[in-house]
């Protein structure tokens, strides 16, 4: 499995909306992609992990005042999987 994570400020931001891009594409619904996102702490799960899977995974928060993302490139071999340059989101504003 892989599990990625940022975490988004404010916390109590009902208006925040947050999701995840590989490559700069909405990832597909698929049963073994889990998001979970709350109090600030947003997490992607991926059950099983395929070549395919490789690329650049972005989180994005969105809000009243404005877009932050992160990124990290993400790189699947047989037998083991890398994660290189990892970001960490911290804030979006509020109002």
């Amino acid at each position: 499995p892989l599990h990625l994570e940022c975490k988004v400020e404010p916390v109590a931001d009902n208006t925040l909306q947050v999701y995840w891009l590989r490559n700069g594409n909405p990832l597909p619904h698929a049963h073994r992609f889990r998001t979970f996102h709350d109090f600030g702490y947003v997490s992607l799960d991926i059950l099983s992990v395929y070549a395919e899977d490789s690329g650049t995974f972005t989180c994005v928060a969105k809000n009243a005042v404005g877009e932050a993302q992160t990124s990290t490139q993400f790189i699947s071999h047989r037998k083991c999987c890398v994660l290189k340059e990892p970001h960490h989101l911290w804030e979006v504003d509020s109002m």
